[in-house]
């Protein structure tokens, strides 16, 4: 959870960690979903705790975010409401996802669920669905409509989302994400 802290707050340290998970939407949703996750793995008791502590997360947050989803050290998430991600969604370490964002399954009651790779940024409304991969790197524009994989270091967007170019890498300096080219 400490790389959630420092994606979510650019801080660290336990006060910190204590002092976010009360004031930091983001950082509250993705904390919760880990020990969500834990608990869904003791038996009757830990999934009942955790099936309550996840509905108190959507209530407080408005982010819906499946405890059997997979997702590694460091996910932020500046504006957690309205996100939504599935349970088979795999994220990797390092994304960045805003406000209103779905991850979910490509048809109703589907099995078939996006993976995204490290590193990615989803901005504001987009939407993923399907049995698609979101390439490392990626920057997925707001708004859009992903239904088919995204490859590594893309900026993709548009309905349905195309790639609108290539090549690009996303640092994180101290004035937040700034695309730039190697």
């Amino acid at each position: 959870m400490a790389a959630d802290l420092k994606a979510n707050t650019g801080r660290s340290g336990r006060l910190r960690g204590v002092m976010a998970y009360f004031y930091h939407p983001g950082f509250f949703a993705i904390a919760n979903h880990r020990f969500c996750h834990r608990l869904m793995k003791l038996g009757r008791v830990g999934a009942a705790a955790g099936a309550i502590l996840n509905r108190l997360s959507i209530l407080l947050t408005q982010c819906y975010i499946e405890p059997s989803a997979t997702i590694g050290p460091g996910l932020g998430m500046p504006h957690a409401v309205g996100v939504v991600i599935g349970q088979g969604v795999r994220i990797g370490s390092r994304v960045v996802i805003y406000q209103n964002v779905t991850l979910g399954a490509g048809k109703p009651n589907g099995d078939a669920y996006p993976t995204v790779e490290d590193e990615a940024v989803i901005c504001a409304n987009a939407v993923i669905i399907g049995d698609i991969t979101v390439g490392r790197n990626a920057l997925i524009g707001a708004l859009s409509l992903v239904r088919s994989d995204i490859p590594a270091g893309c900026v993709a967007g548009g309905v349905p989302a195309r790639v609108l170019r290539s090549g690009p890498t996303l640092a994180r300096g101290g004035r937040g994400l700034q695309a730039s080219r190697k």
